[in-house]
């Protein structure tokens, strides 16, 4: 019989197959909520009012009373107080799946799998590169402004998991678009605007994480040029200082602390951007990319490259989380004090 090696075991994979809610049965929580966003009393420190929050979708979960955070891997390991790859071990034995171990096999042998994209993560850490075979769109083709607008239903139950306020989705023009006739149809639909306020365009989120497969979890309109444009740009003119984030959902957070930021859609950083950071009269980013592999070495590219237009900080998210799961005081800890 063959022994897996801690070093052997596949976090990630393991991360993906847990089921956070039978874990939460295994360890007798009980949780109140809709959909994925759920609430319970925190295991970690005594409590009388729930203060432990948790999304099932996403696995991450973050305590606003001990100021505990993580993913699902974390919250096993804290609980039982032992090392990551255990915590996999026990999460596999307790969701009942065959505990997923790294494929060994050498980068020549599988050179598919090497080459093959993460499905969400659209761009490449090297600002210059791109993932696929298409070329680097031309970060000077400016997008036009559209002569319409999407009717958007911002009632949609999936905003509701997301914890989107009426008042959020009405200031950032967020809604469903169920338009037979549009390219966003059945995706959740954020207004795109331009440094001045014009409407160019809409990237779309599909309403879930089961993603038919002949879809993305993002969408944008064919041709737009993500490369020309910060998101939220045009609403935090004047600002000392933004925070650049990967997307999103990230800036809403942040909205909500009234921190300002920008999101790239992505994880690249072209001079058009710095140009239009420059002409609003932003002097100073805070570079605040995913908790991730990817948006690590994100960070490693951005860095240097902000830093010879700009002055450039560093707000490290940690492990396994985005800006948009973390608690209020984290949050503004790691803006200000990065």
């Amino acid at each position: 019989m063959t022994t897996t090696t801690d070093t052997e075991v596949d976090l990630k994979a393991v991360k993906q197959c847990a089921d956070f809610g039978t874990l939460l049965t295994h360890y007798g929580i009980e949780h109140t909520g809709r959909g994925a966003q759920r609430s319970a009393l925190c295991p970690f420190h005594t409590e009388t009012k729930p203060s432990l929050k948790i999304n099932l979708d996403r696995k991450i979960w973050n305590c606003f009373g001990c100021k505990r955070s993580g993913n699902v891997l974390d919250f096993v390991a804290t609980k039982e107080g032992v090392p990551l790859p255990k915590a996999a071990k026990l999460i596999a034995e307790i969701c009942n799946f065959t505990l997923p171990v790294k494929d060994t096999a050498t980068p020549s042998a599988q050179p598919a799998l090497r080459d093959k994209p993460a499905p969400e993560k659209v761009d490449h850490p090297d600002h210059t590169k791109p993932v696929s075979d298409e070329p680097v769109a031309d970060p000077s083709r400016h997008n036009k402004p559209l002569g319409f607008n999407l009717r958007l239903d911002p009632n949609h139950p999936y905003l509701d998991t997301r914890g989107i306020t009426p008042d959020e989705r009405k200031a950032f023009d967020i809604g469903h678009c169920r338009s037979d006739r549009s390219v966003m149809r059945n995706r959740i639909c954020f207004a795109l605007h331009n440094e001045a306020g014009e409407l160019i365009g809409y990237v779309g989120r599909w309403p879930g994480e089961d993603v038919p497969a002949d879809e993305g979890i993002w969408k944008l309109p064919p041709g737009f040029n993500k490369q020309a444009m910060l998101y939220n740009l045009h609403r935090v003119l004047g600002s000392k200082y933004v925070v650049a984030v990967e997307g999103v959902w990230s800036v809403i957070r942040l909205k909500r602390l009234d921190i300002p930021a920008v999101a790239l859609l992505g994880r690249v950083v072209t001079d058009a951007h710095i140009r239009l950071l420059k002409h609003a009269g932003i002097r100073a980013v805070v570079v605040m990319m995913d908790g991730d592999g990817p948006g690590r070495n994100a960070t490693a590219t951005i860095i240097p490259f902000l830093a010879r237009h700009l002055w450039v900080r560093l707000a490290e998210v940690p492990d396994g989380m985005q800006p948009d799961g973390l608690h209020d005081e984290l949050v503004r800890s790691l803006v200000t004090s990065s």
